[in-house]
């Protein structure tokens, strides 16, 4: 985890298995977070899962 190497991180969901979520951690080098949330807006941009919710509260 990135509170443990003492570089700036965070952990997002990014899909689901079997029903269960599953996430992802990024990680920059230290002054460098502005990657992190450049990757995290591409990301959304190109696959529209903030959007999706878990099978038990899908309407």
């Amino acid at each position: 985890p990135s509170c443990i190497a003492g570089v700036p991180g965070i952990s997002v969901p990014c899909g689901f298995y079997n029903g269960l979520p599953v996430g992802v951690q990024i990680m920059s080098k230290i002054n460098e977070e502005s990657k992190i949330f450049g990757a995290l807006f591409n990301y959304q941009g190109a696959t529209g899962f903030h959007l999706e919710k878990p099978a038990l509260i899908k309407e």
